[in-house]
């Protein structure tokens, strides 16, 4: 160890290996004398807090032959003063731990204590998962000289204010992340250009930093035909982490990307899936959110739908998700008003976010079949069958796989596939057998019983033997070919029952990954560099 006597200058090493062990030792040591081991947990602050919880755990374990569970804890959503030069915020990972830590002694572990910023944040964090009995904190050393009253409960060394000057910089570096156990003295670096190399991707994950946050350039997100296909794709590459968040085992679903603003959902048509999704993405994501009801709306008074969002936004809501019967009406609202606007399907026109939770599901599927994580949705073959006219699925699926580069093939009677589509270079048949015979994805439309009236074709029973999906129809389709439906099903009419509920249909991880999707949507829109930037 450095004598304090000793002049201190940028290469000075501190400890080396053998003294961090030392000290490691010291904080173990430190806490098994003042707590019941049992009841303690560690949470190590990301990056280099994590692993040297991680060993203080290990350390208690040889003198006790108890292990405290260890996990951590990012502190980027919690900060406001992480940003470098292009107004990007930092990121070192995701908080993760799989305990519960309510009426439970946290000892949060950092490698250096210097402004306490770190440390504030990171209680926010821990507070968002639960409350703790009590919250102390462990460091290797304390810098001193805060202005934040934040002490540690254990420190393994606590310089003097005057043997380190201010424009030096004690840096730990540890083998786990570094490759070494080192403590150096370095120049003091300036915010900007801290951390600059790109983090990994799993290091991005709600992150500022998100090359989605870079790519978006929209305020609202209307429909899927005006997208380009990077602008897809990261989308898409944003929602594994929020599945993730979605099946946390802590049983704390949620983040805070959208604390402290409001969603509104405005549905003008009946809906349960795509409302329910909508509402638990917002809340989720730590939203506030208001539904209104066409039913109990001004609207039957005789108010414009301006007048009646004008109000709305005058309650500072943030987001509006709406769905209405005529085709238009989110982009009516979105060029005249600051809210971001999601067209949750419009008439005949599009619903973007079904399309977007149906591509990434394919694609999910495909990377499987092709063992291969790596790829897009490039060569696979989807077979849409039945109402193409009257879906607005469909025509948003359309648009995201011819971007993303799959086949498509549209099958159904012809007075329900419009003869327009052929313009955008999708196989058009009428016959079921030849639309199944090498998919790879079957993809199967509602039949919207209230147009039956129009007489579009002879009758339900004719439809069902020629197009519905069934025990019979699906063996001319490739073995591994799966089912996929948007809901709600009409059970035995386009779909058969024991194809449904059968293993090769992912009706239900679509409705999973809506959440996700929608999560994501929502995130992008609102926290987009797009916005932050004032373009």
């Amino acid at each position: 160890m450095v004598r304090e006597s000793t002049e201190i200058k940028a290469g000075t090493i501190l400890f080396n290996e053998e003294i961090m062990r030392d000290l490691i030792r010291l904080l173990a040591q430190q806490i098994i004398n003042e707590n019941n081991v049992q009841e303690l947990a560690f949470i190590g602050i990301l990056r280099r807090g994590y692993p040297l919880a991680k060993r203080i755990s290990e350390e208690i374990f040889k003198i006790c032959k108890i292990l405290p569970p260890v996990g951590a804890i990012s502190t980027t959503l919690f900060r406001d003063d992480l940003r470098i030069g292009r107004g990007v915020v930092q990121s070192h990972g995701t908080t993760h731990f799989s305990f519960d830590i309510n009426q439970r002694t946290i000892i949060l572990v950092d490698d250096v204590l210097a402004a306490g910023r770190t440390i504030r944040a990171a209680m926010d964090e821990i507070m968002y998962y639960g409350r703790p009995k009590q919250i102390l904190l462990a460091c290797l050393i304390d810098r001193g000289g805060r202005e934040i009253p934040i002490q540690p409960s254990y420190c393994a060394w606590k310089p003097t204010l005057e043997s380190i000057p201010q424009n030096l910089w004690i840096s730990v570096s540890l083998k786990e992340i570094d490759g070494k156990d080192i403590v150096i003295i370095e120049e003091q670096k300036s915010t900007v250009e801290t951390d600059l190399k790109e983090p990994s991707q799993k290091e991005q994950v709600f992150s500022a930093d998100h090359p989605a946050l870079k790519i978006w350039k929209h305020k609202d997100l209307l429909g899927l035909q005006f997208l380009s296909k990077d602008e897809i794709v990261s989308i898409l590459n944003m929602v594994p982490p929020f599945l993730e968040v979605m099946a946390r085992s802590t049983g704390i679903k949620k983040v805070p990307l959208l604390q402290g603003r409001v969603v509104v959902h405005w549905f003008h048509e009946p809906s349960t899936r795509t409302f329910a999704s909508f509402d638990l993405a917002a809340k989720r994501l730590s939203a506030d959110t208001l539904s209104i009801s066409t039913v109990s709306s001004s609207e039957k008074k005789g108010e414009t739908l301006h007048d009646t969002l004008y109000n709305i936004e005058a309650m500072k809501t943030d987001i509006l998700v709406v769905r209405h019967r005529c085709s238009g009406v989110p982009k009516l609202l979105a060029d005249s008003h600051p809210s971001h606007v999601i067209n949750a399907g419009d008439g005949q026109h599009e619903h973007p976010t079904q399309g977007l939770l149906d591509v990434f599901t394919m694609m999910q599927f495909y990377r499987k079949y092709k063992r291969d994580n790596n790829i897009g949705l490039e060569g696979a073959k989807v077979s849409i069958i039945g109402d193409i006219a009257h879906s607005r699925v469909a025509r948003s699926n359309i648009w995201a796989l011819l971007k993303l580069g799959a086949q498509i093939t549209l099958c159904g009677p012809q007075t329900l596939i419009p003869k327009s589509f052929e313009k955008l270079g999708v196989k058009i048949t009428t016959h079921l057998k030849e639309a199944l015979l090498d998919a790879d994805i079957i993809y199967a439309l509602r039949i919207q019983l209230e147009r039956q009236t129009k007489g579009l074709f002879p009758s339900i029973r004719e439809y069902v033997r020629l197009y519905r999906i069934d025990r019979e129809t699906i063996r001319y389709a490739p073995e591994h070919a799966i089912v996929m439906h948007p809901g709600p099903i009409n059970r035995d009419i386009e779909l058969a029952t024991e194809i449904a509920d059968s293993p090769r249909s992912l009706i239900l991880q679509q409705v999973s990954h809506g959440v996700a999707v929608r999560m994501a949507v929502m995130h992008l829109l609102v926290n987009s560099q797009y916005k932050h930037n004032g373009v």
